[in-house]
C-alpha cells in the first residue's frame, strides 16, 4: 500500500527583515485583521490607524498568508465584503493619509480634508496646516481647496481655447512654410486616419486611403512619434506628429 504524501507547510517570506515562519506571519495577519475589524466600526475617528494597518498588510505582503492572490483581492473580500464594509477608495485614501501626513496632522484635519490634502502637493499640505493653526475652520479650508480646483480647471479650459490653432511646419521640396490649423480639425483628421488604419490593417493601401505608421530612427529621438501617410492620385503626403513641440510636419512626394 502506497504511503500517503506528507503535507508540506507553506512558508511565506515577510518583506521586512528576517524570514519568520508561516505560523508567525499568520498570527500577525490575524491580529491586524482584528484591529481593522474593530476600527472599521468607528472609521471616522480611526481612519489614520486603519491606513497604517492596511499599509502593513500591503507592504509586508501579509495578505498572502490569508490565502489571497493580491492585496486588491484581500480588500474586496475581507474589507469591502460585498458592500458591508469600507470601499476600495476609502482603503486607499486612508493609506495615502498615513503615508503623507502625521497622526497629529490627520486628526486635526479630519477624514475628508485629510483625504483631499494627502493627494495634493507638499506645498499645499503646509499651507493647509498653517491655515488650521491660524484658526481657519476645516470647512472654510475645504471650500477654498474646491474653489482652487475649479479655478485651475477653468484656467486650463481657457488655455485650451487660446490654443485653438496649432502651429505646423509644411516641408515641400526642401522648403519650409509655417501655417496654422484648428485643433478640432486636427483631432478629427487623426481620428479618421486611425479608423481607416484599423479598417485597412493587413491590406494593401489604395489611392485615397490613410494608414498610420511608427516613425523610426532619428525621428523618434527628435520627438516625432507617429506618421500618417495619405496616398491620393499618385501623390504621397506624409504627416509627422511631434507631441512634445505641438507640431505637425508635412512631407510630399511622388
Amino acid at each position: 500500500m502506497a504511503k500517503a504524501k506528507k503535507k508540506q507547510l507553506v512558508k511565506v517570506q515577510d518583506q521586512t527583515r528576517g524570514s519568520p515562519k508561516h505560523s508567525e506571519l499568520a498570527e500577525r495577519f490575524k491580529a491586524i485583521c482584528e484591529q481593522v475589524r474593530r476600527a472599521c466600526a468607528e472609521i471616522g475617528a480611526k481612519f489614520y490607524e486603519l491606513g497604517c494597518a492596511w499599509r502593513i498588510i500591503r507592504d509586508d505582503r501579509l495578505w498572502q498568508v490569508g490565502g489571497f492572490k493580491s492585496f486588491a483581492g484581500y480588500v474586496e473580500r475581507k474589507v469591502h465584503r460585498g458592500g458591508r464594509g469600507p470601499t476600495k477608495m476609502t482603503v486607499y485614501n486612508c493609506m495615502k493619509v498615513a503615508e503623507s501626513l502625521t497622526r497629529e496632522q490627520a486628526l486635526r484635519l479630519g477624514p475628508t480634508l485629510s483625504y483631499a490634502v494627502a493627494k495634493d502637493t507638499e506645498k499645499v499640505q503646509k499651507e493647509v496646516m498653517q491655515l488650521i493653526k491660524d484658526g481657519v475652520s476645516t470647512r472654510e479650508v475645504m471650500s477654498g481647496l474646491r474653489q482652487k480646483k475649479e479655478d485651475e480647471k477653468a484656467e486650463k479650459s481657457k488655455a485650451s481655447e487660446a490654443a485653438a490653432e496649432l502651429g505646423l511646419q509644411v516641408i515641400d521640396g526642401g522648403g519650409t512654410q509655417k501655417t496654422t490649423v484648428p485643433v478640432e480639425s486636427l483631432r478629427k483628421a487623426v481620428k479618421k486616419a486611425e479608423q481607416k488604419r484599423k479598417a485597412s490593417r493587413g491590406k494593401d493601401v489604395e489611392k485615397g486611403t490613410v494608414r498610420m505608421e511608427s516613425a523610426k530612427g532619428k525621428g523618434v529621438k527628435a520627438g516625432w512619434a507617429k506618421t500618417a501617410v495619405i496616398e491620393v492620385g499618385g501623390l504621397t503626403v506624409t504627416i509627422e506628429v511631434n507631441n512634445k513641440k505641438g507640431l505637425l510636419r508635412f512631407r510630399t512626394g511622388q
